[in-house]
């Protein structure tokens, strides 16, 4: 299990899931059955046809071995080695024999140092909310910007945390991360302001997405726990919610 920047240990489950283009309805019905059958999300999803064996094996492989590249480029943290037998992290690993080549990726993480240092420097954990304006959005796309850098503006709306960034972009995190450093140095997307992330709290509290409104509220808090308009903003989005004694 490899967890950094205090946050919980990534979702193999979630990575494989992501990758498939089907209803919120869909997949939940999937994750219940494969649940039910207890093997392994990957394995179901190969017999219910939803993937192919090589399209699992290599959802597997990148996502252990781009963990593992994040992990060895940290300066601190903690180990511990098991002597006998290697034992696979999960059953996942298991169904696809799983095989790392570790030169390869002590070589690559080596590489990604650097770039490991500015990203943690510069981006904030994954509950941050990234805004750009719709000209600097235009701007850049008129500049022949590269394909990931592309996608990754399009994806930032203000309201999206990077981890629902992370999700919708087809491409690794370390290339997202990458390519939103130079992006937030130049201070063409920036972490939206308190007073935004409340006006969104409440946008979604009115459409009843209550986690989101309350996972907006928490950040904005923050940031300014004791702005008073904030605090307002945040007793009408409770109400809206029924917890009236909570924003009495």
């Amino acid at each position: 299990m490899i967890s950094t920047r205090e946050e919980p240990p990534r979702d193999l489950n979630q990575h494989l899931l992501d990758s498939l283009d089907l209803p919120e309805e869909k997949l939940r019905d999937i994750i219940k059955r494969a649940s039910r059958s207890k093997r392994p999300l990957g394995v179901r999803l190969v017999q219910l046809e939803h993937m192919t064996e090589e399209q699992h094996r290599t959802l597997v492989q990148s996502f252990v071995e781009e963990s593992l590249c994040e992990a060895l480029s940290l300066k601190e943290g903690s180990f511990e080695f098991t002597e006998g037998r290697a034992q696979y992290l999960n059953a996942e690993h298991r169904a696809i024999e799983l095989a790392l080549p570790g030169d390869r990726i002590v070589f690559e993480a080596a590489r990604r140092m650097d770039d490991w240092g500015l990203i943690r420097r510069h981006i904030g954990a994954d509950d941050t909310v990234y805004h750009i304006s719709a000209e600097e959005r235009e701007t850049i796309l008129g500049e022949e910007c590269d394909e990931v850098t592309a996608s990754v503006i399009q994806a930032i709306d203000g309201v999206r945390p990077i981890s629902e960034v992370l999700e919708l972009v087809p491409y690794s995190r370390f290339e997202i991360f990458r390519s939103l450093v130079p992006l937030i140095r130049e201070k063409k997307v920036r972490p939206a302001r308190p007073e935004e992330l409340a006006d969104t709290a409440l946008v979604a509290a009115s459409e009843k997405d209550y986690q989101h409104a309350v996972s907006y509220l928490k950040k904005a808090l923050e940031h300014e726990p004791n702005n008073r308009d904030l605090i307002d903003k945040i007793a009408t989005t409770l109400e809206q919610m029924g917890e009236n004694e909570e924003s009495a």
